[in-house]
């Protein structure tokens, strides 16, 4: 869909459906970079409804996408800023975005499937990692701010999201069974599967029992998410928060700051790359410091976050899936078999 006419669904939905009645959007929507599978667009919104800034976010999910994800955003959201952790306040979730004005449930003729959505604030900042790359020690320092960061979210309380999600909480033994099932029901075996099949059966068999020092995970930590305000760090992009060991945040902001493919080539993507690999492990170490780590555990949900990325592409990932890059695949198929054994083709 062209950008205007989501600017025009969007006044329209905040005018008819969210108290704006003298609402204005007087600029195009403007995209944001940094996501791998939701669309991002920040926007001014004149006479807004009571309470809401004028500088918003609208978080749009795939078309079809579960409303489970938004809504597990927004409790996350409340819940988490309630206690004081800087991330921004979502003042909507639905997935009737693209509904006709006066109509409660379905479809236009021809209109796509639902897309979850958020609006919420437009936090001040930048992403840390484009921040450190400028004239300043930021790069050194931001390690150190990320492990901090994630050890005051693990400080949390995590009552109050845990009672908002209630039975909808999917926690990551539940994401595992689920995409294992999908990986057995997919049509046509290959060795790929059998092999990713092992691998979640190794899982399975190791799965943690330990629920006492279970924390809220953010779910999709690395720097790209992290904004940096020029004195202070802010968290965003919250679709997959859940409950879970502390070594489940730290096992995927490792994977992704090692693993994930920059956009270089080159003796510069080598260097970017190491640059990455160093902050990934100055973060363990930082993190490990202020509380325990169970390093096993990290390896565990690298395992986990790796199988994850192989069996959504062995079933068939969406387009612009961020991990389908052979040199990708690749690294993930190594941390499988250096840390199960189990060599995936």
């Amino acid at each position: 869909m062209p950008d205007s006419d989501i600017r025009h669904a969007l006044l329209a939905h905040i005018r008819s459906r969210l108290g704006g009645e003298r609402a204005s959007i007087p600029d195009p929507l403007r995209q944001l970079t940094g996501s791998f599978d939701t669309t991002i667009y920040e926007f001014v919104l004149r006479q807004p409804p009571n309470g809401w800034p004028a500088q918003l976010i609208l978080r749009l999910f795939p078309p079809g996408s579960p409303s489970q994800r938004a809504s597990s955003e927004f409790a996350a959201h409340q819940a988490i800023g309630s206690q004081g952790f800087p991330c921004p306040a979502v003042y909507v979730s639905g997935d009737d975005l693209f509904l006709p004005p006066g109509s409660e449930s379905g479809l236009a003729d021809g209109q796509a499937p639902p897309s979850p959505y958020l609006i919420k604030d437009r936090f001040p900042g930048v992403p840390i990692l484009d921040a450190a790359l400028g004239p300043s020690t930021l790069l050194f320092r931001a390690p150190t701010i990320l492990a901090n960061l994630l050890a005051d979210l693990h400080e949390l309380d995590p009552a109050p999201f845990e009672t908002a999600m209630d039975a909808t909480l999917a926690r990551p033994a539940a994401r595992l069974h689920s995409l294992a099932g999908r990986l057995s029901d997919a049509p046509n075996p290959t060795p790929s599967r059998a092999a990713l099949s092992d691998v979640a059966a190794w899982l399975v068999e190791h799965l943690p029992t330990d629920q006492e020092r279970e924390v809220i995970c953010h779910g999709d930590f690395h720097p790209l998410n992290v904004l940096w305000d020029g004195s202070a760090p802010s968290l965003i992009d919250w679709a997959d928060t859940t409950i879970a060991p502390p070594e489940y945040d730290l096992a995927i902001a490792h994977l992704i700051m090692t693993v994930c493919p920059v956009e270089q080539f080159g003796p510069v993507r080598l260097l970017l790359n190491a640059i990455w690999g160093l902050a990934a492990r100055r973060l363990i170490a930082v993190y490990g410091a202020r509380r325990p780590l169970d390093a096993a555990l990290v390896d565990y949900y690298r395992v986990q976050r790796a199988f994850q990325a192989l069996a959504r592409i062995a079933i068939g990932a969406p387009e612009g899936y961020a991990w389908t890059s052979r040199r990708s695949q690749k690294a993930l198929r190594r941390i499988i078999r250096d840390v199960t054994g189990i060599a995936v083709p």
